[in-house]
Order: structure tokens, then C-alpha cells, then sequence
């Protein structure tokens, strides 16, 4: 799967299978990671940026990947969105409820339907049909969500909260957010960021 073309997106790169990420970081004497993220991010920094795989710089690396991954994200058929990282002036969840998208049972289902990764979306599937989902957010598991209308005449909206991970509750929360439109509460883009 490996090629001598430069010019491989970081979408390209995830393609490989982890033995061909391993063996392509093997050949330069560069470090390899149990986990494919961290793998395509040195195979990437590898091809592109040579000069970044100093020690140390790696992070630096995973960060650039995630900024690219969160631009893809952000492209809509009417302009792109802006980086909700760096929006100011979130709405509290008591203030903004009234605002939310309304999200219907088949919204959810359509956003179910779309993970690639089957063991998650078996996962998912059972614990939607099991109303799981309240009981984590009424567990804590879930902060406060808070909206962000992007612009009076955006399409869309913003939608994000804090999750701590179930399997590791002392660990640091992931900050996610959902572009969502504003009128029929489609998913757009979701993203975490760890």
C-alpha cells in the first residue's frame, strides 16, 4: 500500500492497514506506537514533514492532523463553518434548550447507521435500544451542553459538551462538539477532541 507520492492526504494514510503503517515507520528507524492514530501521524509527519520527527515534535504532528481533520469537517455545500474552538460567547444549556435543533428517533438512527466501525455501532445500536443514553447523561457522564448559533443567518448551529469516558472516569473529559442545522436538527459533523 506504500507509495512514494508525497502529496498523500492524511485521509490517504488512514487507509493503510496498521502492518503496513508499522512496517513503513520500521524501514526509517522511526518509533511505532500500539495505536493507528499516533501511527498515521508519524507515517504522515514521514512523508510530509520530514523535518518535524524530531523528538518531542510528534504531538505537534497528531495536533496538525486533527486540525485537518476538523477543517474537512467543517466544509458544508453553503461555505465553511467556523472552528468552534475558537468561537466566543457559548449559550448555557438553561439559556439556549429553547433554541436547540429538534433531534427525531430517525436522526439518531441515520447517525448510527453512518459509524464504519461495526463493534461501535453494534454497541451503540444495543444501548440506544436499551435507553442507555439518559442514564449516562443522568449519571454524569455528560456536562452541560451549549449552543452556539454560529450567525443569525447560519443553517447551522453548534452543539457541544465535556463526556467523561465510562471506562476511564478519572480520566481528563473529551470536549465534543455537533454542527447540527438549525431548522430539521440534521447531523451534520461531529467531532471529539481529546
Amino acid at each position: 500500500m506504500e507509495t512514494e507520492d508525497t502529496e498523500m492526504s492524511i485521509h490517504d494514510i488512514k487507509l493503510w492497514t496498521v502492518d503496513a503503517l508499522k512496517a513503513f515507520l520500521r524501514q526509517r528507524n522511526l518509533k511505532v506506537s500500539s495505536h493507528k492514530e499516533e501511527l498515521v501521524a508519524s507515517v504522515f509527519a514521514a512523508k510530509t514533514m520530514p523535518e518535524l520527527l524530531a523528538p518531542g515534535t510528534l504531538a505537534a504532528v497528531a495536533d496538525l492532523q486533527k486540525r485537518q481533520h476538523c477543517g474537512y469537517l467543517l466544509k458544508t455545500p453553503f461555505g465553511k463553518l467556523p472552528d468552534p474552538q475558537e468561537l466566543q460567547d457559548w449559550e448555557s444549556e438553561s439559556d439556549s434548550i429553547t433554541k436547540w435543533p429538534p433531534t427525531m428517533t430517525f436522526e439518531i438512527c441515520n447517525f448510527l447507521q453512518s459509524i464504519d466501525d461495526i463493534p461501535l455501532w453494534k454497541r451503540l445500536i444495543s444501548d440506544y435500544k436499551d435507553q442507555k443514553a439518559y442514564s449516562y447523561f443522568a449519571s454524569g457522564w455528560m456536562n452541560e451542553i451549549e449552543y452556539h448559533a454560529i450567525a443569525p443567518d447560519s443553517k447551522y448551529c453548534f452543539l457541544r459538551a465535556k463526556c467523561t469516558p465510562s471506562q476511564r472516569i478519572r480520566g481528563i473529559p473529551h470536549s465534543m462538539w455537533d454542527a447540527v442545522e438549525k431548522e430539521s436538527g440534521a447531523d451534520y459533523a461531529e467531532i471529539c477532541d481529546e
